[in-house]
């Protein structure tokens, strides 16, 4: 009886830790900090999701909309301590049930626009 039992508690602490590393790539998406960010995802790994369900997961994320057809342009503190500006664009014909290529411009694009 007491196998039965601690096979009972362990089982369903599986069950929990699977199902608690989807609630913890939610909390991935927003964290902030590159130290929380690295707990959240040893946490993720410790669970041993199937790959695919983490696919699953990723593809059903909600992304909040960026505008069309204007740029949009930010800025990022990095771990170095510099901040480094941004840009997106994205064209008014996007459709995002369509591949679409990616085109990334480094070193100079964020202060000329227009030779992008």
């Amino acid at each position: 009886m007491k196998y039965f039992a601690l096979v009972a508690i362990i089982m369903s602490t599986q069950i929990a830790v699977a199902a608690d590393w989807h609630d913890t790539l939610d909390s991935l998406l927003t964290a902030s900090s590159s130290a929380r960010q690295e707990t959240l995802i040893s946490s993720i790994i410790k669970a041993k999701p199937d790959w695919q369900e983490v696919i699953h997961q990723i593809q059903a994320i909600t992304f909040p909309g960026t505008p069309k057809g204007q740029m949009v342009q930010n800025q990022v503190v990095c771990i170095d301590g510099v901040t480094r500006p941004w840009v997106i664009y994205i064209p008014s014909t996007y459709d995002p049930r369509k591949p679409t290529p990616l085109m990334i411009a480094l070193h100079g694009g964020v202060s000329r626009p227009d030779i992008i």
